[in-house]
C-alpha cells in the first residue's frame, strides 16, 4: 500500500467532510428513533387521506 504525504489543507478539508457525515448518520439515526411514533400518528389520522394527497388510488372502490 503507497502511503500519499497529505497537506494539513486536505486533513482539515477531509475531517470537515467525516464530521459533516457523522453529524448525518446522527441524524439519520434520530430519525429512525422517531418513525414509530409517525407510523402511530398515521394510524391514528388514517392513512386513506394520506394516499389520496400523494396522488395513489384509495381503497375504497368506485360507486
Amino acid at each position: 500500500m503507497e502511503t500519499e504525504k497529505m497537506s494539513r489543507e486536505d486533513l482539515v478539508m477531509r475531517a470537515k467532510r467525516l464530521d459533516r457525515y457523522c453529524e448525518l448518520l446522527i441524524e439519520q439515526c434520530d430519525n429512525w428513533l422517531a418513525a414509530p411514533d409517525y407510523e402511530y400518528k398515521e394510524t391514528l389520522w388514517g392513512q386513506k387521506g394520506v394516499a389520496r394527497k400523494r396522488g395513489e388510488p384509495s381503497d375504497q372502490k368506485p360507486k
